[in-house]
């Protein structure tokens, strides 16, 4: 690393909305949970049909239209 070279996980605009983002008032414990499935049991699968549901709404373009060809490619494959 440079002396004097700065690096960031976030953009400083990033970074400002992300600390603008309210904390709760009360203490909760974590918990783990996932809506993708009515079993609530998290799978790549579930991951990848809600990103695809998502990206049929305009406002949510999680992936956009030009990856699309990439990740039909990507499922196509027969690996593990």
């Amino acid at each position: 690393m440079e002396s004097g070279s700065n690096f960031y996980t976030f953009d400083m605009g990033i970074a400002k909305n992300i600390l603008l983002i309210p904390l709760a008032r009360s203490i909760y414990d974590d918990f783990q949970v996932w809506g993708g499935e009515p079993s609530d049991t998290f799978s790549v699968r579930s991951a990848y049909k809600l990103l695809q549901k998502t990206t049929r709404i305009p406002s949510n373009n999680i992936i956009q239209a030009e990856n699309v060809a990439f990740y039909r490619k990507l499922w196509g494959l027969h690996i593990p």
